[in-house]
């Protein structure tokens, strides 16, 4: 299962970008929004991100015209060797065929905003590496997000080959239990705000033995 940290914050994300359980950064309009992003500090945020460790980054198009995105995404591709960076597109009919033209050129994409599960399809034969559903966006819609991101893992399984050619990306995953509930599906990959990849990382049942260990172990390590 990879495992991403979803921002376009560099202090936020720190260390953990090249944490061996860290598959990369996943990033997006709205995040770079938040952090003030403009589009020559996007680049600088994907250089400075990757020369940090990170081992891919996830960067989102501004751009809705099948050529444009194109454009835009080999670009951005352009700016690291080869796989590091995924250029992310939504799961519209333009996406889609540009999706299929950057996957003929070698540029790794995640179809993004998926909710249905002929997106799932579509975006496989488009080539796709990833798709991309918002399970707590589809909570807040009326969906039960975790029976459809079910539903999208059978599909993906159904139409896939083994290794899988392409994976779920599950985002907007806003608790711990949710993570735990994906685990369970089997879905391929998750990305998660840093702060929760840190309570993930870092379970307090596992903190406290931790503590007694080396409390018993100094104990046992003093004279007399």
């Amino acid at each position: 299962m990879h495992l991403y940290i979803d921002s376009a914050d560099v202090t936020a994300i720190g260390a953990l970008a090249r944490h061996p359980a860290i598959a990369g950064v996943t990033t997006n309009p709205t995040l770079q929004r938040a952090a003030q992003l403009d589009d020559a500090g996007l680049r600088r945020f994907l250089g400075r991100t990757l020369s940090d460790g990170a081992r891919a980054v996830h960067v989102q198009v501004k751009a809705r015209d099948a050529d444009e995105i194109v454009e835009q995404g080999a670009s951005y591709a352009a700016l690291a060797e080869a796989g590091r960076i995924f250029v992310k597109v939504p799961a519209t009919e333009a996406g889609l065929d540009a999706v299929s033209r950057l996957s003929d050129l070698g540029v790794p994409c995640t179809v993004t905003a998926a909710f249905e599960l002929e997106q799932v399809v579509f975006a496989q034969a488009c080539g796709a590496r990833y798709v991309a559903p918002y399970l707590g966006r589809m909570n807040d819609a009326g969906i039960d997000g975790l029976q459809r991101v079910r539903e999208m893992q059978t599909v993906l399984e159904r139409y896939g080959e083994a290794p899988p050619d392409c994976r779920l990306l599950v985002a907007s995953v806003r608790s711990r239990e949710d993570l735990l509930a994906l685990l369970e599906i089997g879905v391929g990959a998750v990305t998660l705000k840093p702060e929760l990849v840190r309570r993930v990382l870092n379970h307090e049942a596992t903190i406290r033995s931790e503590e007694a260990f080396l409390r018993d172990a100094a104990a046992a390590d003093r004279p007399g």
